[in-house]
């Protein structure tokens, strides 16, 4: 079985699959995959042709199901994957749940996101822990700076849950 960390870096892979795969049928498709996670799936994906063939090679390279109903669904290619496969919250709330200290690493994921992240992830170490495996998980430049400091600041504050912390990471 896979682990929270593989999870995470699967998913990844699995956009970047998205991508290849969309710029292969469109020149429009942003080479960066931050910046095609935000692209439009109705920019790249214009003609029935193109959403077949991506559809197709998506579910060749990824496993994942994506259909004429799950493309009308989405609006970006993120929106894409969090219909396609489970979303990037819930592998940033695995990971997160992974390396968290007993005993919140065993509560189950409804209970465990309503704590306050600065109680679960208490010290510095302990959000450390949490930024370099999101560091390690996660392609190059989608955990910025910026990022790590409203994760920081949640881990600091008394009202953020541990949700609220996660929603941070998954939103681009």
């Amino acid at each position: 079985m896979a682990t929270a960390d593989e999870n995470l870096e699967n998913w990844f892979q699995y956009l970047e699959r998205m991508r290849e795969t969309a710029g292969a049928l469109s020149l429009d498709t942003a080479p960066d995959l931050i910046l095609f996670a935000r692209q439009a799936v109705a920019d790249l994906l214009t003609t029935d042709i193109a959403k077949a063939t991506f559809e197709k090679q998506v579910a060749s390279s990824t496993g994942l199901v994506v259909t004429d109903t799950t493309l009308g669904k989405a609006t970006t290619f993120l929106d894409l994957m969090n219909i396609a496969a489970p979303s990037l919250s819930d592998y940033v709330l695995m990971v997160f749940i992974a390396v968290a200290p007993a005993p919140y690493n065993f509560e189950h994921s409804g209970d465990f996101k309503k704590e306050i992240a600065s109680k679960v992830f208490s010290t510095a170490a302990l959000t450390k822990v949490v930024t370099d495996h999101l560091q390690k998980d996660m392609p190059a430049g989608w955990l910025t700076a910026e990022v790590q400091n409203q994760l920081s600041k949640a881990f600091a504050s008394a009202d953020h849950t541990v949700l609220q912390a996660v929603m941070i990471v998954a939103a681009i």
